[in-house]
């Protein structure tokens, strides 16, 4: 698929030769655009298969989606779990007492090159009864196709979350 991008480089230098700079300017910003989306659909159907397997509770295929030394946020609780065995076991014990279930919304990438989704999260108990409703957003750094590090936008953690929509009812 890179052949014809460098086709089109090649093409862009020989014609910026002949055209107006805002022309070129032009053309460059095409050539962009098009190789942005490229990269922005294969990475978002990279997301969009982690979220199928985490929606379908598959924590192996997840875990095959990150480095051995993977850097995840606790959603839970706050703070950080560091290797692919500490968060199977942050997802193992998290899936014993909710049941979260993540909708994408939109995917992004920020001026660092991360990977941003906003992403609607429920999460239930064990019987199905609701406990939060809210969107929030999700940070992927993703390296040599695998998640090294996963963040969260601003927002509580879910715990936090749970225990203010229990004491505002």
């Amino acid at each position: 698929m890179k052949g014809w991008l460098n086709d089109l480089g090649a093409a862009f230098e020989v014609t910026c030769r002949r055209l107006s700079w805002s022309l070129c300017c032009f053309l460059f910003l095409t050539k962009f655009l098009i190789y942005s989306k490229i990269m922005s659909s294969n990475q978002q159907q990279f997301l969009q298969n982690l979220y199928d397997a985490f929606n379908n509770r598959e924590i192996e295929t997840i875990i095959s989606f990150m480095q051995p030394d993977v850097k995840w946020a606790n959603g839970l609780e706050g703070g950080f779990v560091y290797g692919c065995d500490a968060v199977r076991e942050y997802w193992t014990n998290q899936f014993k007492i909710i049941q979260p279930q993540l909708e994408p919304l939109d995917y992004e990438t920020d001026d660092d090159g991360r990977d941003v989704v906003t992403v609607h999260q429920i999460i239930k108990d064990l019987q199905g009864n609701l406990l939060a409703d809210m969107t929030v957003q999700q940070i992927f750094t993703i390296e040599n196709n695998l998640i090294s590090l996963y963040e969260l936008g601003e927002s509580e953690t879910i715990q936090a979350t749970i225990q203010k929509a229990g004491t505002s009812n």
